[in-house]
């Protein structure tokens, strides 16, 4: 059973793809960093999965080290620059594989340094036992190759292209571009190359396995798809509908931190149930004191009509009641008889009483005066 050692400062990615090689059946060894990726160099493994870009870029040193001891390794990189990828393969890396890479395709170029891995040992069992791995059809199989059989390969005259079958337009879209692709004999390599806007293998991958999430997100994933499509010779607004079908390629929006435009504020449900409360309630008031005020109003309106239609009344003088006069009574005179001859008696004047009034009320008209009582004349003496 093979041994690969894997070297990646990624924890996540390196349980990831060291479970999946187990799977395969391979003896995996894990080193989160290059000291101790070096000291599991010893006894050497048959290949070394490598990031060079490791601990600070220290991933370098450690691929001389395994060069020299003659031990085999595939660099994987984060950075797909042909710089990068070059220094590599002088360093003598058998192969390069830029990060995001697919399973399928870093296990192909793995079987083909070290060949398809042994089924595990089990205890005979009698009688017939199914293989453990069924070999896939001749259509699926691997289509990935080195750098010496590609160039090969495209420097070769391009080989007739067959025409379609008709049910292949009845096929899910990913499917069809496979067929399509397959029946060409070409590889993802290939279309990647002669493409007009070479599209990335990754985003060729993903159509043909309708993850469509992976594209760019807008109206260059549509592009990508039909562009493709007419390219493989199939119907591309047949492909674009599909896909469209499928997939939602709305317009992309930055988020509002990155400069995208600002999501509408929306009020809360509670606040119309509230407003609508408060309004009926204003209302109400509102109401109640313009009906009171109208009751009030039509009270004094009624008021003012019965005045206005009434008899009038006159209205009395009032009337000053004359005190009564106060009169002195007029003294008499007393004659006594006497033997000699007296002189005749002569009245005297006697002043006429006179009324005394109380003062007049300020709003009242004053009587006239009482008319004066004549004096009574004296009484007369007769001589007898």
């Amino acid at each position: 059973m093979a041994t690969i050692l894997l070297v990646d400062d990624d924890v996540s990615l390196l349980a990831a793809l060291g479970t999946d090689l187990e799977r395969a059946g391979y003896t995996v060894l894990r080193a989160s960093d290059v000291d101790n990726g070096a000291q599991l160099l010893e006894p050497p493994p048959d290949l070394v999965i490598l990031e060079v870009n490791s601990d600070g870029g220290a991933g370098w040193e450690l691929l001389s080290y395994a060069v020299r001891r003659g031990t085999p390794v595939l660099v994987l990189t984060s950075r797909a620059r042909e710089e990068e990828v070059v220094e590599a393969l002088e360093a003598g890396a058998v192969d390069v594989l830029s990060k995001p890479y697919r399973t399928n395709e870093l296990f192909a170029r793995i079987r083909s340094r070290l060949g398809t891995p042994a089924p595990a040992s089990s205890p005979p069992v009698s009688g017939y036992q199914p293989a453990a791995r069924q070999l896939p059809p001749a259509e699926e199989a691997e289509m990935f190759m080195d750098h010496a059989a590609e160039r090969e390969l495209m420097s070769a005259p391009t080989a007739p292209v067959e025409p379609l079958a008709q049910p292949i337009e009845d096929l899910p879209l990913g499917e069809r571009l496979r067929a399509a692709r397959q029946s060409r004999r070409q590889s993802l390599v290939q279309v990647n190359l002669e493409t007009k806007s070479n599209i990335a293998i990754w985003y060729l991958q993903a159509m043909e396995e309708e993850k469509f999430g992976l594209l760019p997100r807008g109206p260059l994933a549509a592009q990508m798809v039909r562009e493709y499509a007419e390219y493989l010779g199939l119907n591309g607004a047949h492909a674009l509908a599909d896909f469209r079908r499928q997939h939602d390629i709305g317009p992309f929006q930055p988020l509002p931190s990155l400069g995208g435009r600002p999501e509408p504020r929306t009020l809360p449900r509670w606040l119309a149930p509230v407003a609508g409360l408060l309004v009926a309630l204003v209302l109400l008031v509102g109401g109640l004191s313009y009906s009171a005020k109208a009751r009030s109003n039509v009270g004094v309106l009624g008021q003012n009509i019965r005045g206005a239609f009434a008899r009038a009344t006159p209205t009395p003088t009032p009337t000053n009641t004359p005190l009564p006069a106060t009169i002195t009574p007029v003294p008499t005179l007393t004659s006594t008889p006497t033997a000699l001859p007296t002189a005749t008696a002569t009245a005297t004047d006697t002043p006429v009483p006179t009324a005394t009034l109380s003062p007049p009320s300020p709003t009242t008209v004053p009587p006239p005066p009482p008319s004066p009582v004549p004096a009574r004349p004296a009484p007369t003496v007769r001589r007898r």
